[in-house]
């Protein structure tokens, strides 16, 4: 980072901030596409069609948003997005992204922990919107632009309301697990939330970085080190603990820590607190 010059820096910031769009778009997906529907036919909604009305809604705003952050990435570079046939550039489809999707899936109607993901995937985009609103417009690489920062309050808005329904969800569909379901969400979850979080060879951040090159070929030596660099932060103490952390969802981790099955997350959280 030291030896980059400040247009490098700047273009890492905003090929970064294109990658997050993507991550919170496939959100959005798999929370439309993959969840919800298997959350909808849990009996125990049956007992409560208010809050079934309110899963119906939230999908709903679920599919406005991915539309909001695909024409976010496209307006900010179409020279890399298409509006009529839109593909991802960080993160890629894989064999392993597939099967996981499929899991969550097929779990969503009797476990727990497609619904910690996305309670907290939701809670840390809130956290996000107000960090971004918070910026000093007299920062080194200036203000944000105002688009960015009109879809994440947009986002916000509705972002409130799911991350309450997520929480009743949890209490009225998932609170009565038995123990073997328990141990299973204690197992599945760290190991969802480490492959779509952690840095490695193959992931979003290194196509960020193989991206910026493409854009500025007089780094192509330091490629490389960069790439180094990103995949060494899975063993840096502060890095993971930005990635899941009280300040980024507290009622999330409030949540988590309420759960016995995940007293082990401190294996995966540095300073993470279980409840054990």
């Amino acid at each position: 980072w030291k030896e980059m010059e400040h247009k490098h820096r700047l273009r890492y910031i905003q090929l970064y901030g294109l990658r997050t769009s993507e991550m919170i778009m496939l959100f959005e997906l798999l929370l439309v596409q993959k969840i919800m529907p298997k959350i909808r036919t849990n009996p125990a909604l049956n007992d409560y069609p208010e809050l079934m009305q309110l899963v119906d809604i939230m999908a709903g705003e679920e599919i406005e948003h991915l539309e909001q952050f695909k024409l976010l990435n496209h307006k900010s570079r179409p020279d890399l997005y298409n509006t009529d046939e839109y593909e991802y550039l960080f993160f890629l489809p894989s064999t392993e992204a597939h099967v996981m999707t499929s899991i969550m899936s097929w779990c969503s109607r009797w476990m727990a922990f497609p619904i910690w993901l996305l309670f907290f995937s939701e809670e840390s985009t809130l956290t996000l919107a107000r960090d971004m609103r918070a910026m000093k417009t007299d920062s080194v690489f200036g203000p944000i632009e105002s688009n960015w920062l009109a879809v994440y309050a947009e986002h916000s808005r509705d972002e409130n309301r799911h991350a309450i329904i997520d929480k009743l969800l949890f209490d009225v569909c998932y609170i009565k697990r038995n123990k073997f379901i328990k141990m299973l969400d204690g197992d599945l979850f760290p190991y969802v939330l480490k492959s779509l979080m952690y840095p490695r060879d193959s992931g979003a951040g290194v196509r960020v970085i193989n991206q910026l090159v493409r854009e500025f070929p007089e780094l192509t030596e330091m490629k490389e080190c960069m790439i180094k660099e990103i995949i060494a932060l899975n063993k840096n103490n502060d890095f993971l603990n930005s990635l899941v952390s009280h300040r980024l969802a507290p009622s999330a981790l409030d949540l988590f820590n309420q759960c016995p099955e995940l007293n082990h997350l401190d294996q995966l959280i540095p300073n993470y607190v279980s409840a054990g």
